[in-house]
């Protein structure tokens, strides 16, 4: 809209959404509108790389009136502009699970694994110090521990990743603790060969279990959210206690 509204203007920036993108963040530098910021540059990066793969030559459609830009050089420029938006977040103090998620995903997608890693091991040892795991925040241990298996690391194997957000998980949010432990009793179950000493620590996460499934729904539904949870905080785990229970037994 911002890029259709200045075709008639001539004192127009050369890319007025960038512009107005920029606008937005200062005046609302809020998690969510550096999550959406974020989502904008990678959108236009995909289609960058989509054009560039059709050998379309004109790609002012997508960024104003840089035409004389090719694709892979404007799709660059945007990676770039979106590590700074990241940076700046940092810089700022503004943060959300969604954004650290969103900020370590797109490391990935550069091949920067360690790099990924090391946003989700800062971000999880500074829930650790605030002593403010919880429901919204526990899918930052969840995906540490997943992506430490890809990356060659004695002290920060998944098994000791998850036994630390247990630690740091209080009981009373059953969610958050109950996900931690199925993720824990999984990966303890499937790593060979088993010990005397992890069959020891599964039986105790197993009697754990029991006791905090008593009487729970949030295996079967989503948690409610409450009015003040971020509205950007997609995609929540559901804790099948069944399957862990099977599994276990088997």
């Amino acid at each position: 809209k911002a890029r259709v509204e200045s075709e008639d203007d001539s004192n127009s920036v050369a890319d007025p959404a960038l512009y107005l993108l920029q606008e937005a963040l200062e005046a609302v530098p809020t998690s969510k509108m550096y999550l959406e910021g974020t989502r904008f540059l990678r959108m236009r990066i995909q289609r960058l790389l989509l054009d560039n793969e059709n050998d379309e030559d004109d790609i002012s459609h997508l960024i104003g009136g840089a035409a004389d830009e090719d694709a892979n050089a404007a799709a660059e420029r945007h990676v770039q502009l979106l590590k700074e938006l990241y940076a700046n977040a940092t810089k700022k103090n503004v943060s959300s699970t969604s954004l650290i998620l969103d900020h370590a995903d797109f490391l990935l997608s550069l091949g920067q694994r360690q790099e990924a890693e090391q946003v989700l091991s800062n971000n999880a040892t500074t829930l650790t110090l605030a002593k403010t795991t919880d429901t919204k925040n526990v899918r930052i241990w969840l995906r540490w521990a997943e992506l430490s298996s890809q990356v060659e690391s004695p002290s920060a194997t998944p098994a000791n990743i998850l036994r630390r957000a247990l630690k740091y998980t209080p009981l009373h949010d059953r969610y958050a603790h109950t996900l931690i432990l199925t993720e824990l009793m999984q990966y303890l179950m499937n790593t060979k060969p088993s010990t005397s000493k992890s069959n020891e620590e599964l039986k105790l996460l197993f009697q754990k279990l029991i006791l905090l499934s008593q009487g729970s729904n949030y295996s079967i539904s989503k948690v409610k959210r409450s009015d003040d949870d971020e509205a950007e905080d997609e995609g929540e785990e559901t804790v099948n206690i069944a399957s862990t229970f099977v599994a276990y037994l088997k």
